[in-house]
């Protein structure tokens, strides 16, 4: 009995994580307004945003419109604050 309850409370955190991740991504996605945020200045837009259109469908896909996210403090956090969205290409470059 105690495995199975170990067991759901492991599957509950689980699909409580990926719930607070997508919403977190999508509170930076509104944010973002569909384009890139990338402002590094090593990149061609230097000293200024990308802003790149991206596709909120192409997630993760290594397309001109696709887009990747990236954490500001190199862990995840629970805040929209901290992550940004960027092109494919811009994450590539870092």
């Amino acid at each position: 009995m105690t495995n199975i309850l170990l067991r759901l409370i492991i599957i509950r955190l689980v699909v409580y994580e990926v719930n607070m991740y997508s919403n977190v991504v999508e509170q930076a996605w509104q944010r973002c307004g569909g384009k890139c945020e990338c402002k590094d200045q090593s990149h061609a837009h230097t000293y200024i945003r990308c802003n790149r259109k991206l596709i909120y469908e192409n997630k993760d896909k290594p397309r001109i419109d696709g887009w990747k996210v990236v954490y500001l403090t190199g862990v995840a956090a629970d805040t929209a604050e901290n992550i940004r969205i960027y092109c494919h290409s811009c994450f590539k470059q870092d």
